[in-house]
């Protein structure tokens, strides 16, 4: 074959194979490379257990983990719910008649007359000093009341009782009608009386009292129900009412008048507690109320 194949004729072949030293074979067992053999039972069990370990506390990392999410989602929904609530019940309590806020006995309502506009009247108007006749209409300098229609007509109130009676003198007296635009003008419903006069000559004109209250778990706004002069009580007062949030809770309490002064501001307390799938947040806030009329 040697021979055949390089072109070499076989007693040569044969005397080169003969130089070439021969090594006895010796037989070897086969012995599988470790690389190829399988784990232990123990190696086996080891490795679930650990497994097993880095699941639970890895598992509980994830859960601890998006239930503060959740969480921290749902008290931000709280506060924006919250906010938006507190910033209309504020800006509507701004525009109040000064001196005519009053809050319930117990704290979960509060009430105010809605300040529309003012206009200066010309002479003095009747009150319990000067001892004027009383009068139904006082003439005033042009207004305007933007489309709104007057309620009330007020001089110079100082105080919540002068505002809520009927009987004269008092600060208050239901408005009549008043004309179209501009107005020259504050008509009353009746003949009138007033406490006192104001210093500037100025007269208020608002519309019909506005009430929130928190109500179970709701934050309500109570209007067109009238004004009654009996002392404020919880609940509903009839008229229309208008959802403002859920999930309400009054504070210690809800609202909490602070009496102002001639050169102090009232300011009002108001605390509500917001709650939400085992979640709660308290928002408080301080409305200042003019009392300067």
């Amino acid at each position: 074959m040697i021979g055949l194949a390089w072109g070499v004729d076989r007693p040569v072949a044969r005397r080169v194979l003969g130089a070439l030293p021969l090594r006895p074979y010796r037989w070897r067992p086969y012995k599988k490379a470790r690389s190829l053999q399988g784990f232990t039972l123990v190696e086996l069990i080891a490795v679930i257990v650990i497994l097993a370990i880095t699941s639970v506390v890895g598992a509980g990392f994830i859960t601890s983990v998006v239930e503060q999410y959740q969480k921290a989602q749902i008290r931000s929904e709280l506060v924006l719910k919250g906010s938006v609530a507190l910033e209309q019940l504020t800006r509507q309590l701004r525009m109040s008649v000064p001196n005519s806020v009053r809050v319930s006995a117990s704290g979960a309502c509060v009430e105010f007359l809605p300040l529309l506009g003012g206009a200066f009247y010309h002479a003095q108007v009747p009150d319990s000093a000067n001892g004027m006749a009383p009068a139904s209409t006082v003439p005033t300098m042009s207004f305007l009341l933007g489309g709104a229609t007057p309620k009330h007509v007020l001089v110079s109130p100082l105080s919540t009782p002068e505002i809520y009676r009927v009987s004269a003198p008092a600060a208050r007296v239901s408005a009549g009608d008043f004309g179209s635009e501009p107005y020259t003008q504050a008509v009353f419903s009746a003949s009138h009386s007033f406490i006192r006069n104001s210093l500037n000559h100025r007269l208020l004109i608002a519309a019909d009292p506005k009430r929130f209250c928190v109500s179970g778990d709701k934050l309500v706004r109570y209007q067109n129900y009238g004004l009654s002069v009996a002392a404020l009580a919880d609940g509903s007062p009839g008229g229309d009412e208008v959802l403002m949030s859920t999930g309400v809770a009054a504070g210690l309490p809800a609202f909490k008048l602070s009496l102002g002064s001639e050169d102090r501001n009232s300011a009002l307390e108001v605390a509500l507690v917001f709650s939400d799938r085992g979640e709660q947040i308290t928002l408080t806030g301080r409305v200042l109320v003019r009392n300067v009329p």
